[in-house]
């Protein structure tokens, strides 16, 4: 037997309540403590797996997670997926987990920066502003006398509560590549007149060519789809005999529902008959394979009479 199944055995052989340790057998056996303490608790994952702060089962959801958003044009910062992380793992991971994170998955996800605030929203964000349109906006609640319960958040505003600058961002590396969010990021990089017309002209083409991607990717797997379906349909199919009519009417045709039933009709009926026809035959290749017996039995008799006489 297995020194750590003989070891084993000694532990569970122990009436229950009575101390043991685990240093002691293993000695005695010359097996691992650690070894022995895991195989007996049943704890069959490997070292490595326990020491990651995530299962693989884990990263590779939070990796299609990050791929969804990427699809919703929102991907995460880097403080997010390490939030995401600590959810999933019950405890707090740290910023360089992120960085493993990512190296462990190169094929997957990819960091690249994310574009700041625009420079027009930064000459316009001043607190002289805020302060003015504050003002004007408790003027027109008390002119109009409108309830707190009555205010509302709304999206479509242009204050930025928080300094923003170039964060680094998560991307799933296909869409970055494929979507044109790696042109833009070119384009931006290397343009320094962000407002001229030819540079927003130039934007507006690559996201139109992505678009455009994009849209073949989808129909080119829309047809192989089909083309699957298509060639695990049975292949076996009949064109309906419709009765043409007399008159000639420039090539148009109209079947009324009247005339393709009577067409599926006579489509049953045919069928019937082949089918009658088949069974007819196979009635008569019985009776005349039994009408050879018979015939063979009579002959054979009548030779037997021959012989006796």
């Amino acid at each position: 037997m297995d020194p750590i199944q003989e070891a084993i055995a000694e532990i569970e052989s122990r009436e229950p309540g009575d101390e043991f340790s685990y240093q002691a057998i293993a000695k005695k056996y010359s097996v691992p403590r650690t070894t022995l303490m895991r195989r007996h608790k049943g704890e069959s994952e490997t070292y490595g797996l326990r020491k990651l702060s995530l299962h693989p089962e884990h990263e590779a959801e939070l990796v299609r997670y990050i791929k969804t958003l990427t699809e919703r044009r929102l991907p995460p910062t880097r403080t997010m997926v390490q939030q995401f992380a600590s959810e999933l793992a019950g405890k707090p991971v740290s910023e360089t987990w992120v960085s493993r994170f990512l190296r462990r998955h190169p094929n997957h996800l990819i960091s690249r920066s994310g574009k700041a605030m625009a420079k027009e929203r930064t000459k316009a964000d001043s607190g002289a502003k805020y302060s003015l349109y504050f003002k004007l906006l408790h003027e027109k609640i008390e002119e109009y006398n409108i309830q707190p319960i009555h205010i509302f958040n709304m999206d479509e505003k242009g204050f930025q509560l928080s300094r923003v600058s170039r964060t680094k961002r998560i991307f799933d590396r296909r869409l970055y590549e494929q979507k044109g969010l790696k042109l833009k990021s070119i384009v931006r990089r290397k343009v320094k007149d962000q407002g001229s017309k030819d540079v927003k002209k130039l934007q507006r083409s690559l996201c139109h060519i992505a678009a455009q991607n994009s849209i073949l990717h989808e129909e080119n797997r829309g047809l192989r789809q089909s083309l699957a379906i298509k060639e695990r349909r049975p292949k076996q199919s009949f064109t309906l005999q419709l009765n043409r009519d007399k008159v000639y009417h420039g090539g148009a045709k109209l079947w009324s529902p009247r005339s393709v039933q009577r067409a599926r009709d006579r489509q049953a009926s045919q069928q019937q008959q082949q089918e009658l026809k088949k069974l007819q035959k196979a009635e008569k290749a019985e009776a005349d394979k039994a009408a050879r017996l018979c015939k063979l039995q009579l002959q054979k008799a009548k030779r037997l009479e021959q012989e006796r006489g």
